[in-house]
């Protein structure tokens, strides 16, 4: 039998890293390479059976040109996930719309990351079939690192090593509650918080000076680590004890799961997104006041707090690259027909 061939397209290659949808692109490329036979390209510019596009800007779905059996897409973006992320997102939301709409019906096969995200969709007008697939994260990419190796982070990042830490992981914007993050960091003095991310869109994000002047008057129990390297960032959950993620909107929330995959418990926003991908697993709040409860609970009571680790083991291996890769053979199968 052939080979069958897929490109995965990805703009953030060679544009701006450090945000979920790129980690997303480099996971399935991981999972692809190590659990099928298939062959992957990155960005090829030769014809391929499947053209799986992780982006929208034009680059991407023009890409699809090069697809010799079929057009697959995923849905990391909505109109929804730019109020918060992007500046000005607000007066330019009807055109977003306009353009989503259409970058989304170039592809045969539209593959959400969350019931959430195909019921945005559904509602944008899009009408092309669509699979629900989540991220997925390859666990063997956060096993524990060497304890010199955390030393050498706990120095580089000022992170106390005698002192509980909370982590949270995304981009520095509005939308990831980061307001939210520093205001309970600043109640709960005896706690370090570590922020993994920074700005990778400048000043297109939102509120850009905002958020560089929170970062920049945070106080001695708060570290924002910038942007860093994917590696690098999969080391620092370790460094941590807790993992709390405020955000407003996700359309799947990819660092949970590789919190998740470091043993750690989770908090999260109590927002319609989780209920349906993260259900029983994690903690959740709507306000602060509920948030410090829930990080003094964790930290103060062992029992909860292995319990709540046990339920992110779970969360892991649900959403762990071996056991979500035989969907994208499924799929890409059902578009390719009888190949040999």
């Amino acid at each position: 039998m052939k080979q069958l061939s897929v490109n995965i397209v990805s703009e953030s290659v060679f544009t701006v890293r450090g945000h979920g949808v790129h980690t997303a692109f480099e996971e399935h490329v991981n999972a692809l390479k190590s659990y099928t036979d298939y062959s992957v390209k990155i960005n090829s510019k030769r014809p391929t059976d499947i053209v799986h596009v992780h982006t929208v800007g034009p680059y991407g779905w023009r890409k699809f040109r090069q697809a010799s059996h079929g057009r697959v897409i995923n849905a990391h973006v909505t109109p929804g996930s730019f109020i918060g992320s992007l500046k000005a997102a607000k007066l330019w939301a009807p055109f977003a719309r306009w353009y989503l709409k259409f970058v989304y019906n170039q592809a045969d096969h539209i593959i959400c990351v969350s019931p959430n995200t195909e019921m945005e969709l559904r509602e944008l007008g899009i009408h092309k079939p669509m699979s629900v697939i989540p991220n997925m994260v390859e666990l063997s990419h956060f096993a524990r690192p060497a304890e010199h190796e955390l030393s050498a982070l706990r120095r580089h990042f000022n992170v106390p090593a005698d002192k509980p830490v909370i982590v949270c992981s995304g981009q520095v914007q509005p939308r990831k509650g980061v307001a939210d993050w520093r205001l309970v960091a600043e109640q709960l003095t005896d706690y370090h918080f570590l922020w993994i991310g920074g700005i990778p869109f400048g000043k297109f994000a939102d509120k850009t000076a905002d958020m560089e002047q929170m970062m920049a008057t945070a106080p001695e129990n708060v570290t924002f680590t910038g942007v860093v390297e994917l590696e690098t960032a999969r080391k620092l959950y370790h460094l941590a004890d807790v993992f709390w993620l405020p955000s407003y909107q996700e359309t799947f929330g990819l660092v949970v799961v590789e919190a998740a995959a470091c043993g750690l418990p989770v908090i999260l926003r109590d927002i319609p997104v989780y209920k349906d991908i993260f259900a029983g697993t994690y903690l959740q709040g709507k306000t602060n006041k509920e948030f410090v409860a829930h990080i003094n609970d964790l930290i103060k009571k062992p029992t909860m707090y292995k319990k709540q680790q046990k339920l992110s083991e779970a969360l892991a291996i649900k959403y762990a690259s071996k056991t979500l890769v035989h969907r994208y053979e499924t799929l890409y199968k059902s578009l390719v027909g009888d190949y040999s």
